[in-house]
């Protein structure tokens, strides 16, 4: 990614700690099962995050920032590895998922030991000093709160009743809360000034919501090359996406209970995702899921005019305005 041009010394010693750290997982078949997501890709957006609010936090302490971002790329991969198992998805980062490569017991385990190997390089660092009981705490709630929000998504698809309010927290939880989190700890490792650090806090919920959205959109709108993943998976899981909600909620009771039909099917053809899809644009909730996408963009960047200008700033308002037009 461009963002990585300011931050090549951060990026190189990222990409050493995640790699290098999974010497620590003696048993080869899951330290190739665990790898497998990290080394097939990725945009790294969350260690990115970090390390830029840190910068932007004025903070300079690289082996922090390496730590702390290899642990939040290791929650995220561990969360992506049960999360295809639930979804039984396929394909992810164009290559097999890890249940699709090995078999469900195996990546299960894969997923338990990236989660287990987070907090064994926390023990072992010195880097993160003071801070790192902090560190830990915020990781483990994220955790946590990723787990409720997994839980509220898998609850949501057997409900044809999900409120807006109920889906901004189910993504608040599941998707958000990561890239905050990775925000904070960055900014953590940088300052005690406190106004600094919930300005890039809330400058991350507010793009972590809309990145889920952006999300959402791409599943029905995006080239299946670049995202990387099968198109209309959401429909066919019968996911309560923003879209979803607000077309059961603005379309006639025919084209309701015709979205509803495909969306609690256990398979779907093309032709049904795609006539679920059509339904969407007929409701207009394409365009208002957009308008949504730009109010929390334009939010993020309102976040953080406390924070000092300097060029890691910039490029966080850059990376908010990407959030908007990504296609992968």
């Amino acid at each position: 990614m461009d963002f990585w041009k300011l931050l090549q010394n951060e990026k190189i010693a990222i990409d050493e700690s995640i790699e290098g750290n999974f010497s620590l997982i003696k048993n080869v078949k899951l330290r190739e099962s665990s790898t497998h997501l990290i080394r097939a890709g990725g945009k790294r957006i969350r260690p990115l995050l970090l390390a830029l609010a840190h910068k932007a936090a004025g903070g300079n302490n690289l082996d922090a920032i390496s730590i702390a971002s290899t642990s939040i790329e290791y929650l995220h991969n561990w969360t992506l590895i049960h999360d295809d198992i639930i979804d039984e998805s396929e394909t992810r980062r164009k290559s097999p998922t890890v249940h699709k490569k090995w078999d469900a017991n195996t990546a299960i385990l894969a997923g338990d030991i990236l989660q287990n190997l987070i907090f064994l390089i926390i023990a072992k660092d010195k880097s993160l000093g003071k801070n790192k009981d902090k560190v830990t705490e915020i990781l483990a709630e994220t955790a946590m709160a990723i787990l409720d929000g997994e839980m509220l998504d898998v609850d949501f698809e057997k409900s044809s009743d999900i409120t807006e309010e109920e889906y901004f927290e189910m993504i608040y939880k599941k998707t958000a809360t990561l890239i905050k989190s990775a925000i904070k700890i960055g900014a953590i490792l940088a300052t005690d000034n406190e106004k600094i650090i919930d300005a890039l806090s809330d400058y991350g919920n507010s793009i972590g919501i809309a990145f889920q959205i952006q999300d959402d959109l791409l599943d029905l709108l995006g080239e299946e090359e670049k995202v990387g993943k099968s198109l209309g998976r959401d429909i066919a899981e019968g996911k309560r996406t923003l879209m979803v909600i607000h077309s059961l909620n603005n379309s006639s009771q025919e084209l309701k209970n015709k979205l509803l039909e495909i969306l609690d099917k256990k398979e779907n053809t093309p032709e049904e995702i795609k006539q679920a899809i059509d339904i969407i644009k007929q409701t207009g909730s394409i365009k208002y899921a957009r308008s949504i996408l730009k109010k929390f963009i334009s939010e993020s960047k309102t976040k953080l005019e406390i924070v000092p200008d300097s060029q890691y700033k910039f490029e966080l308002i850059k990376l908010a305005d990407f959030f908007e037009i990504r296609d992968y």
